[in-house]
């Protein structure tokens, strides 16, 4: 899979906001597993440690992958209990970008705000999805105004919900300009020109087909709003339900045309012997970076890792930079939960 189409995603949010049940529902949606899995009973693919099967949340980070659209998205599903921020940044640490779900009931919450400027720290781009529309006390319009508060006009809506609480039936796309099945017209027409407006005022070329009273291509409009988020420009708002499945398939969409891929991302600096290198992802040299260890009972010590430049194969050697010493690679694995897939290269 190349550079560019590889999307390298952090789901991270205040407890309880739904992120792994949405991590669920997207590889449910996207034909990755034929079956849900439940956070209640200890089902989903990712909270498959037995603590967190006991208690019913994410202790641990959890890793998976989806195909969609000839795009790759690795995901990395984070706690939000505060006890474990630890996991959060080490997910963060290696994504390109950070997936901030909210819950339509609560709306920004202490967690929005703590993980937002721990992505904030390592300058990442963000997407916001707000999660449980199904909720009886929801307010889309109100939580979209909340985000704006916290997080400036950069925060912009690329969808109106369609009915709300109970009656939420799914979202409809801004940029098509077809609005037909929303209730609120005014409001949805208002949410359009503002988000046409924040995309147009990234190009010049844009700006004058705009004040020209010229049509804008749907292709261009979309390709500014790509370079837009890459750039932390623009924080696309999308709606949903992970539970019910509502919205996810859109979101899917939204991950493959708008997030940032290794290519769209800066170079990643590294320190090897104080010696500052800057990595780029069409290096042939081979350089990982280990984010999280663990123990298997039967496979012994395991190494999350990144690869930022070269490729990993089976039987290599590679000098770890902190010990000096060189280590021989032995199997590598894709992970999904609890689940491995032997591979035999990572590039």
């Amino acid at each position: 899979m190349k550079p560019v189409n590889v999307r390298n995603i952090a789901i991270i949010g205040h407890s309880s906001v739904g992120k792994t049940t949405l991590a669920e529902s997207l590889l449910f949606k996207s034909g990755a597993i034929s079956r849900k899995g439940k956070v209640e009973d200890g089902s989903t693919v990712l909270d498959f440690d037995p603590e967190e099967i006991k208690r019913g949340i994410t202790v641990n980070l959890g890793l998976t992958f989806i195909d969609w659209n000839k795009t790759t998205l690795n995901i990395i599903d984070t706690p939000g209990f505060f006890d474990f921020e630890g996991e959060v940044y080490s997910g963060l640490r290696v994504a390109d970008n950070a997936l901030i779900v909210i819950n339509a009931e609560e709306g920004v919450e202490v967690g929005t705000e703590l993980y937002s400027k721990i992505a904030d720290s390592y300058n990442l781009p963000r997407i916001f999805f707000v999660n449980k529309c199904t909720l009886e006390e929801t307010d889309p319009v109100g939580v979209v105004s909340q985000i704006q508060e916290t997080f400036g006009k950069k925060a912009i809506p690329l969808q109106f919900p369609v009915g709300k609480g109970k009656n939420f039936k799914g979202v409809v796309d801004l940029l098509s300009g077809d609005l037909s099945g929303v209730d609120d017209k005014s409001t949805a027409e208002a949410w359009r020109e503002s988000t046409m407006e924040s995309i147009i005022e990234l190009s010049e070329e844009l700006l004058e087909l705009y004040l020209s009273g010229e049509e804008i291509p749907h292709e261009s409009l979309v390709n500014t709003l790509r370079s837009g988020v890459a750039n932390g420009d623009i924080y696309p708002i999308l709606f949903g339900d992970a539970l019910q499945d509502i919205g996810t398939e859109e979101l899917l969409n939204a991950l493959v045309n708008y997030a940032a891929s290794p290519v769209d991302r800066p170079p990643v600096k590294l320190i090897n012997k104080d010696e500052e290198i800057e990595l780029s992802f069409d290096s042939p040299e081979p350089v990982c970076f280990v984010f999280k260890t663990f123990s298997d009972p039967h496979l012994g010590e395991l190494y999350y890792i990144r690869v930022y430049s070269g490729s990993i194969k089976p039987g290599i050697e590679l000098v770890n930079s902190r010990t000096e010493r060189s280590e021989k690679i032995n199997q590598i694995f894709k992970v999904r939960g609890k689940e491995r897939e032997e591979t035999s290269e990572l590039n």
